[in-house]
């Protein structure tokens, strides 16, 4: 008690001491400014009798303080004094209200907290909230505890310092409340411990829940948000996770990076050793590291060249490190890196719109070689059928502008493979001059079924000219050209690169702008569905001509999103022109499927509409490029909003598409440069049959042959005939012979030209042949009888008497060819009877007198196999075909709707059923769809032995493939009459059998 009274005792005495020495030094320092102030102004002079009485009057103002001072120090120190008095005649009540509240807060900070600061009294002086139940019960026990158990105590002060610490400056006895508020201290600061454990793990939790929540709820948000807005994906979404999957890819690169610089220094400095090292451990990590692009792709022994490659850089840093001279060599290379990346991208966009405007060698050649056929045919030839329906308004009609054959061919069959009523739809096609023949001559080879098609030349439209249409008068301007042609030789190459994109030809084309005139091309419709050349058709489209348009002329799916493909995007709304009359947040659509009401068009002048704008347009003011800007202007508020399930755009350029879409989609577009490229037919599973152990007896062997040709031929007529017996040096010559043949000049081969109307002879692209499907190949033909006495000389006389004595060897390897050939045929007639059912000496029986065919099928080298093919989808309408390939393969079937691949196989011999056979079986074996493919980098050789029967045989089924649950499918015919139909008037595709039994039914 004496000591806290002591310590109380000095607190107010200081403070009084303190305010009475303030006080007394205050009254110095003004006695100083005034002495300071009078010595100034005796320096500066009196000006005169006002002056005088400032100074007096400031000169009394500092005594005035003076003498107030003196007397009030005293008075001050007086008083304290006397407020002293009276605090010490209270000194128990002060003891144990305020001082002793005081010293324990000081206490019990000191022991929460350490050392006493001024920020210890705040933060610990408590709000009347912090109570705890029961604190006064513990703190009795622990009194009473204390009371009779002080050993225990002077224990628990070694182990628990922070209750006992509170109470070591006084006894225990007789203060009870040290004791308690040290109890009280501990028990707020483990209550205090526990909350924020308690909150920590909340938070966690908390934490842990609403991250996964928002997670959750952006995937669900973005789901429903346009993904074309968004772009290539989403970082919301869960499968975007980088987890880091190229960390050591990235980091051999560094090494290498860091190797090339040590390498150089090393040189620099002659460590030619350490050099070498570094590079030989950069050819490793250059090898192991390849094309990879994430650690997945890396080859095992990456990891040991990295390490190995770390080992010597520590090497190197350890011999070479100088920081000034690395940075130098990094910056280096980063300067050389970015002017390689500058010249990649200049070079990546000229080459990009380098092959989206030019045309690949294949489709020039094809386009060339179609034209040269078709400028061969006779006239009465070039003519498509079915004319009377291009004028006939109840019919769906299609409108199509294009100068690339193949695609056109995509448009067109993808159409009617999904048309309902094929026969009821009318493909109007216009095309350029130079790919008018092209594309009249594909399609007179490849005629869409019952469908009716037109080709037009759009250089014959005469009312097409300069002084009707805008674009043309502007084209043959010198600005225009300037614009578009001067970027050939920039002065820059920024600015031959800023042009380039506007000189594709598509923006020149007047067949590009031809969409403007449809009801000037086709006066005589009311309604027209106008298709992109880059489209694919995947359903029947003719629900289109069902739709209301509302009084509306264009029907279309409009592309925009939130901010995209809107007007201001196309055109510009800086012009007044565009600013009064548009709107800018208006919606885009696409061309490429439009479905037009022509009547409309003809009544709002759709076409006038246009030539306004075109011509406002010259100096390029409106908008740059293109089709679609005129005809948003065009069609502005005359647009019918199609359902998008009609037309899916962005294939090519966009990977955001979901593929539902596509595959639900009526029409897929790929409207970017990038198109589909054609994937590898699938392998087809061709049997093969040990011929050998068929015609050795072996009733295993023979019923596994028997049985495996009735399902090949019953479902695509294909099998493989291994062991045949046939001489492997035979075989080799013939293909030699091959090569020597067509190895020689043109002018050489003609010798043999093939005559209009016959078979045998020297045919290609540049001697024409209407039964040909696609002419990228070079065929000799020859006939082979096996009638005595003709048969043992009969391709030797042919060879010598057209190609002369030097061919006398071609014609002996030949003549030995065919006649394995027609052996080995009867064998196989032999194994097709048994197994469907009539026994071996039928069919063989039948063609033992044969008058076949032999023909040498040679394809050469084609730059882009893609787009073109040896010999075009048909049926043989021989009976059987035995065909050696060479080991380049390209034999492709119709199976299962879809294309696939006969493997190939140098000791084998494919053997297919063909229409002649498919007859004499009663449509039980099947004569499959099938074409040829060409290579890109080897010639492709075939040999191909087309066993037909005698002249004057009839062809028809046998009495045992006839019933009641099969009957009759094919009249009689003799096969001289089909060849003649397929050579004259008719050529060989799917429906060659079809078309001749309807020739031959209306014939007779």
């Amino acid at each position: 008690m004496g000591a806290i009274f002591d310590g109380s005792f000095f607190f107010p005495l200081g403070v009084l001491l303190w305010v009475q020495f303030m006080l007394i030094s205050t009254c110095v320092g003004l006695l100083i400014l005034v002495f300071l102030e009078q010595d100034m102004a005796l320096k500066r002079g009196s000006s005169g009798l006002g002056t005088q009485r400032n100074r007096s009057a400031g000169s009394s103002f500092p005594i005035v303080i003076l003498i107030f001072c003196s007397f009030l120090a005293p008075l001050i120190f007086f008083v304290g004094r006397g407020l002293y008095t009276s605090t010490s005649v209270d000194h128990n009540d002060f003891s144990t209200t305020s001082s002793k509240q005081v010293i324990d807060i000081i206490k019990a900070s000191t022991d929460d907290l350490g050392p006493l600061s001024l920020d210890s009294l705040r933060k610990n002086n408590l709000s009347a909230s912090w109570k705890f139940v029961g604190q006064e019960i513990v703190a009795k026990k622990s009194a009473a505890d204390a009371q009779v158990n002080k050993p225990s105590q002077v224990a628990a002060a070694d182990s628990k310092p922070e209750i006992t610490r509170g109470k070591r400056d006084g006894p225990v006895d007789g203060d009870h409340s040290q004791f308690v508020d040290s109890t009280a201290k501990f028990a707020r600061r483990q209550l205090r411990e526990r909350r924020r454990e308690k909150r920590a793990a909340d938070l966690v939790k908390r934490d842990d829940d609403v991250t996964v929540k928002l997670e959750n709820a952006a995937i669900e948000r973005s789901k429903s948000v346009d993904s074309s807005v968004l772009g290539k994906y989403s970082v919301w979404r869960k499968e975007a996770d980088n987890d880091n999957t190229d960390s050591t890819v990235r980091l051999m690169r560094d090494q290498m990076i860091m190797a090339r610089v040590y390498i150089s220094i090393a040189t620099m400095k002659k460590k030619l050793d350490l050099a070498h090292d570094l590079q030989a451990r950069l050819k490793e990590s250059q090898r192991a590291l390849g094309d990879a692009g994430s650690d997945a792709d890396l080859t095992r022994s990456a990891h040991e060249k990295m390490k190995a490659m770390g080992q010597v850089l520590s090497k190197a840093r350890e011999q070479l490190y100088d920081c000034k001279l690395v940075t130098t060599k990094l910056r280096a290379m980063l300067q050389s890196a970015d002017e390689q990346v500058r010249g990649l991208k200049r070079q990546s966009t000229f080459l990009s719109q380098l092959a989206a405007k030019t045309i690949p060698n294949g489709i020039h050649c094809l386009s060339m070689r179609l034209t040269i056929d078709y400028y061969l045919l006779p006239p009465e030839k070039r003519k498509f059928p079915r004319s009377e329906n291009l004028e006939n308004p109840d019919l769906f009609h299609y409108a199509l502008f294009s100068d690339n054959v193949l695609a056109a061919s995509v448009v067109v069959n993808s159409t009617i493979v999904n048309a309902k009523e094929p026969e009821k739809h009318v493909f109007h096609l216009v095309s350029d001059k130079l790919n008018f023949g092209a594309m009249n001559m594909w399609f007179l080879l490849n005629p869409p079924g019952k469908a009716t098609i037109h080709v037009e030349n759009v250089d014959e439209f005469k009312w097409l000219n300069s002084s009707y249409c805008p674009v043309l008068r502007q084209l043959e301007s010198a600005a225009m050209k300037e614009y578009y042609f001067k970027a050939a030789h920039p002065n820059t190459l920024s600015a031959g690169s800023s042009n380039l994109k506007y000189r594709n030809p598509k923006y020149l084309s007047m067949l590009n702008h031809l969409r403007f005139y449809l009801p000037q091309v086709y006066p005589k419709l009311n309604k027209i569905l106008f298709l992109d050349d880059d489209i694919v058709v995947q359903k029947d489209l003719t629900g289109l001509w069902s739709v209301d348009l509302h009084g509306k002329v264009n029907g279309a799916v409009e592309t925009c999103g939130q901010s995209f493909h809107r007007f201001d995007k196309y055109l510009n709304f800086s012009n007044p022109h565009i600013a009064r009359n548009f709107d800018p947040n208006a919606c885009g659509w696409a061309y490429g499927m439009n479905m037009f009401d022509l009547k409309e068009w003809k009544k709002k002048d759709i076409t006038g509409i246009y030539h306004k704008w075109q011509n406002m347009n010259e100096d390029r003011v409106l908008w740059k490029l293109g089709t679609l800007p005129p005809g948003l202007i065009t069609f502005y508020g005359l647009t019918h909003p199609l359902d998008k399930s009609w037309h899916v755009l962005g294939l090519g350029y966009n990977p955001s598409i979901d593929r539902s879409d596509i595959e639900n989609a009526a029409v897929v577009h790929y409207n970017d440069d990038e198109k589909p490229c054609p994937q590898p037919p699938p392998l087809l599973h061709v049997p093969p049959i040990d011929l050998n152990g068929y015609l050795s007896g072996d009733p295993l062997a023979v019923s596994n042959a028997t049985r495996l040709v009735n399902e090949a031929c019953r479902k695509h007529g294909f099998f493989l005939v291994v062991n045949h017996g046939i001489d492997t040096k035979l075989i080799n010559e013939a293909h030699k012979n091959m090569d020597f043949f067509f190895g020689k000049p043109l002018v050489e081969k003609e010798k043999a030209k093939r005559k209009v109307g016959d078979y045998c002879g020297y045919a290609s692209s540049f001697t024409s042949r209407f039964s040909c499907n696609l002419p990228w190949k070079e065929t000799l033909s020859f006939r082979y009888s096996a009638e005595l006495p003709f048969s043992h000389h009969i391709v030797q006389n042919y060879i010598l008497n057209v190609m002369g004595q030097e061919y006398t060897h071609f014609g002996d390897v030949y003549q030995k060819y065919c006649e394995e050939m027609s052996k080995l045929s009867l064998s196989v007639m032999e194994l097709l009877g048994e197994s469907i059912g009539v026994g071996r000496s039928y069919f063989r029986e039948f063609f033992e007198e044969n008058d076949s065919i032999m023909r040498l099928n040679y394809y050469p080298i084609c730059q882009k196999p893609d787009l073109t093919l040896g010999t075009g989808p048909h049926c043989d309408p021989t009976s059987l075909t035995i065909l050696h390939q060479d080991d380049v393969g390209g034999l492709e079937v119709f199976v299962d709707d879809k294309w696939h691949s006969i493997p190939t196989n140098t000791n084998a011999f494919v053997v297919n059923i063909g229409d002649t056979f498919m007859v004499m079986s009663n449509g039980t074996y099947k004569s499959c769809l099938h074409r040829a493919i060409v290579n890109c980098r080897r010639t492709r050789k075939s040999l191909a032995f087309f066993l037909c029967p005698k002249q004057d045989k009839i062809v028809s089924p046998p009495k045992e493939l006839i019933t009641k649950n099969l009957p009759r499918k094919f009249p009689d015919f003799t096969w001289p009459l089909f060849l003649e139909f397929t050579q004259k008037h008719y050529r060989a595709d799917k429906n060659t059998l079809d078309a001749f039994v309807h020739w031959l039914l209306h014939k007779t």
